[in-house]
């Protein structure tokens, strides 16, 4: 560009240089010709003047009339272009001068010296060419006769209003003569520059607007060679270049515009028929093929077979079948690659499969259509309409959309892939609420028994089952089972069997015979299209009265039975087949003696079936052999730690089936509770323990019976406190499971003196907790044969809690030492319990006796007392 600029400053330049030489040329010259003018005419006028003054006072001068002489030379004074008038004698002696007043003040006089010696003068301030005009013009009297003779010398000065009246005319003219020349010269300047400059720029400029228009065949015409020209040529190649461009363009949208459609049809069209006739519609229009296909591969005939068509006859599309391998299609498939043909008549390869008798077929595309890699069909078009040949971008465009087709068809099944699988997730949801619905909410509450059970299902809903049928007082009949299968047919098997369960139990206590009626039941009303459908159940009927547990097993997993005095489980397996699989079983049944402490485990395969991430098993051997380490715990705590332990065994794996456990504890008959005395006005709060003890997992309906029946009147002792402080003394059975029981007895107490702030409460109730707890685990060692002894007072200190355990292991309280101030390790760091029960009660003290450790507590009662 600076090139570009750099050149055009130089030619106009050079334009304006020849101008302005022509322009001092041209002034010089007129300027030199008015001078000559000028000098000439004021040569004239003078020489007219001088003429006419000389010849008058010469005729004064010859009359010798001096008064006559001096008359005429005033006379000529008064002449306006006459400043002054000198006369001397031969001698050069003045003998008149005369001057006109107005003279006086001016510096520009001109004098002409008449005279042979002396030149004409003349004052060159403002008119220096005059001096050359009137030099060497000598005037002098002399009279003519025999002898000529010299009368005198006239000098005569003239105004300089002759020259300047000249000059000023000159100077006008000539200004006037430059100024148009200059005009004339800008004039011719503006024409060249337009020329060579403007109509070119205006050109161009037109140009760009046709562009701007649209325009793109438009072209700049300009024959001159220098930068413009370049430009007009550079512009036109830009222009030609950007319309090619520009159709490649058009054509790649044009392309985009089908791609963007078949993308759009493919998030809102869901037939698969529609949405591929969409896109061979697409391609044709847009290849502008006359004719254009989409077939199929037959995975049965491993055929293809036209799905769809445009431009061919449907009795054709019906009859074509063309084997995986054979013709262009059949290659294509084949290979699963793409196939461009500008000439298929003369195509070597193909001979065989002609088909130019029904299609008359010159140019043909065909791209495979692949999901996952694999051929599935095939994308056909024939013949552009303009007689023009296929090209590789038309390839590229029929293998985009015969990749968006494969994805189509991949959507199209994983549509209905997904609509099953929605469908069979709402199955599943379904059958998921129909065996939670089977599953008992609460465990039973049944007399000396305790029983805790659990269902875990897993990410596919199974078929586990267990349920509790009370038939009587006595008796209670436990039923746990595994329906074959997953989803709604095994959820219906389920709800069929424990509706039979529920009918049969009933009516009989042998668990055999209910076996025997409900595996004739199910095979009655089976569906016969699912033949693999059965259930293996494990039933048996429990009896407190004579603390018998009598069972039946078709087809479940042996079922343990920990004795409390034996290191082995015994299996409670009968070899009797799944009930639904054969008619006219007969279950064998067994019946057992039950001791105290003796525990039942009922379990489904989920348990021991399941796998870690080493594909390893849990077994059963880990199963038994955590119950033998824990078989003195509670059951709830057993139940959560064999869950924990599997879950933690499994890992991040996928559950595969679902984890049911059922436990059964036969329990001793012992008081949970025993008054040792009470106050009288303490006596009928106990009554409010039915509403304040809430039932949980752990603490059951059964424990709460058992505890409210050692409070009944005939086995509250008769003696009775004296002291109105002393409030309740008590012994309890070593279990967490009262911890329940002792909150709302503290709940009573406090409400009892009057003792309302709840958070004051919570604090006495956490710190009571810690060291019931403490008791129980390491006083008493978790033994729950031993007892805990309480009691509640109220004195002027406040209110005073006591705790004493059997002191089974040796403790000193000066030992213990504060845990960590984090919060994070707070509850994890040893001495916690007796930490927490120093921070809520106002004063612990701990007390070794021969029978074991006693705890003292008191919580002030000062700010309920002041604010009586």
């Amino acid at each position: 560009m600076f090139r570009l600029i750099k050149k055009l400053k130089v030619k106009i330049l050079i334009i304006i240089i020849i101008s302005m030489l022509f322009l001092i040329a041209l002034g010089g010259g007129v300027n030199y010709s008015w001078n000559l003018r000028l000098q000439s005419q004021l040569h004239a006028t003078l020489d007219s003047m001088q003429q006419v003054v000389f010849k008058d006072i010469l005729l004064q001068m010859i009359s010798g009339d001096k008064e006559k002489i001096r008359q005429e030379i005033a006379t000529q004074v008064k002449n306006p272009k006459i400043d002054s008038i000198t006369l001397s004698d031969a001698s050069g002696k003045i003998i008149f001068s005369e001057y006109e007043e107005r003279a006086k003040p001016s510096p520009r006089k001109i004098k002409i010296l008449v005279n042979n010696s002396k030149p004409l003068n003349i004052s060159l301030e403002k008119f220096p060419t005059t001096q050359f005009l009137l030099k060497n013009q000598p005037r002098c009297f002399q009279c003519h006769g025999k002898e000529a003779k010299t009368l005198g010398i006239l000098e005569i000065a003239f105004s300089p209003d002759i020259f300047a009246d000249g000059a000023r005319g000159q100077i006008t003219s000539s200004l006037i003569i430059i100024l148009c020349l200059i005009f004339l010269t800008l004039l011719g300047m503006g024409f060249f520059i337009h020329r060579i400059i403007q109509v070119p720029l205006i050109k161009l400029n037109e140009a760009i607007l046709n562009v701007h228009k649209g325009d793109l065949t438009t072209q700049v015409e300009i024959p001159s060679h220098d930068e413009l020209g370049r430009i007009a040529r550079n512009f036109n190649k830009m222009i030609n270049s950007f319309h090619t461009t520009t159709q490649a363009l058009d054509k790649k949208v044009g392309e985009l515009y089908v791609i963007n459609e078949v993308g759009k049809a493919m998030t809102s069209i869901f037939d698969l028929d529609e949405l591929l006739r969409l896109i061979i519609i697409l391609a044709t229009e847009e290849l502008q093929a006359e004719t254009g296909s989409l077939m199929l591969i037959d995975k049965e005939s491993n055929e293809l077979t036209i799905k769809t068509a445009i431009g061919i006859e449907d009795d054709i599309i019906k009859k074509v079948r063309i084997k995986v391998g054979e013709g262009i299609s059949g290659w294509v498939a084949e290979k699963g690659k793409p196939l461009l043909i500008s000439d298929v008549e003369n195509d070597p390869r193909f001979r065989k499969a002609r088909s130019g008798k029904r299609y008359d077929t010159k140019s043909l595309l065909s791209v495979p259509l692949l999901t996952h890699g694999t051929p599935v069909g095939v994308i056909n078009v024939n013949n552009k309409r303009q007689g023009e040949i296929f090209t590789t971008d038309d390839l590229d465009l029929l293998s985009t959309l015969a990749s968006q087709a494969s994805v189509a068809i991949d959507n199209a099944n994983l549509h209905e892939y997904l609509i099953e699988k929605e469908r069979m997730d709402r199955e599943m949801e379904i059958a998921h609420e129909i065996q939670m619905s089977l599953m008992p909410k609460d465990s039973p509450d049944f007399p000396n028994f305790n029983i805790n059970a659990v269902s875990i299902p897993a990410l596919q809903v199974g078929g586990d089952y267990y349920d509790f049928i009370h038939i009587d007082e006595n008796s209670l009949g436990v039923a746990i089972g595994d329906v074959s299968g997953k989803g709604m047919p095994a959820a219906l098997l389920m709800v069929m069997a424990r509706s039979f369960i529920y009918t049969e139990a009933r009516d009989t206590l042998s668990p055999g015979m209910v076996l025997s009626r409900i595996n004739e039941l199910i095979l009655a009303n089976k569906d016969e299209s699912r033949p693999d459908m059965f259930i293996t159940l494990f039933y048996c009927v429990i009896n407190s009265e004579d603390s018998s547990l009598t069972f039946a097993n078709a087809g479940h997993d042996p079922q343990l039975l920990f004795l409390k005095e034996s290191s082995e489980p015994q299996e409670l397996y009968s070899g009797d087949i799944m009930v639904g699989t054969f008619p006219n079983i007969e279950y064998h049944e067994q019946t057992l003696q039950l001791n105290p402490g003796d525990l039942l485990l009922l379990y489904t395969d989920g348990i021991v079936e399941a796998r870690n991430k080493n594909k390893e098993l849990f077994g059963e051997e880990r199963l038994i052999n955590l119950i033998l380490k824990n078989r003195d715990k509670e059951i709830g705590e057993i139940r959560e730690l064999i869950c924990d332990t599997v879950h933690e065994f499994v890992g991040d794996q996928p559950a595969s089936d679902d984890l049911t456990l059922v436990l059964v504890r036969y329990e001793e008959e012992y008081d949970v509770v025993k008054i040792l005395r009470i106050n009288d006005h303490y006596l009928p709060l106990l009554k409010e323990l039915s509403e304040n003890i809430k039932c949980d997992e752990y603490f059951t309906p059964h424990r709460k019976n058992m505890i409210l029946n050692n409070l009944t009147a005939d086995k509250i002792p008769g003696e009775r406190f004296v002291s109105e402080e002393k409030l309740l003394e008590l012994e309890i059975q070593s279990s967490l499971q009262n911890l329940p029981m002792i909150e709302a007895l503290i709940k009573l107490t406090a409400n009892s003196i009057d003792f309302e702030d709840k958070e004051e409460i919570s604090a006495v109730i956490v710190a009571l907790n810690e060291a019931i707890v403490n008791a129980i685990k390491y006083g008493n060692k978790n033994d729950s044969h031993r007892t805990i002894k309480l009691s509640f007072t109220i004195n002027d200190k406040g209110l005073v809690f006591s705790v004493k355990d059997c002191g089974l292991l040796s403790f000193d309280p000066d030992k213990v030492t504060n845990p960590t101030s984090d919060a994070n390790l707070l509850f994890k760091s040893s001495g916690r319990g007796v930490f927490m029960m120093k921070s809520f009660m106002d004063s612990v003290k701990f007390q070794k006796e021969d029978d074991g450790m006693l705890v003292v507590m008191t919580k002030s009662l000062k700010s309920s007392l002041d604010d009586d």
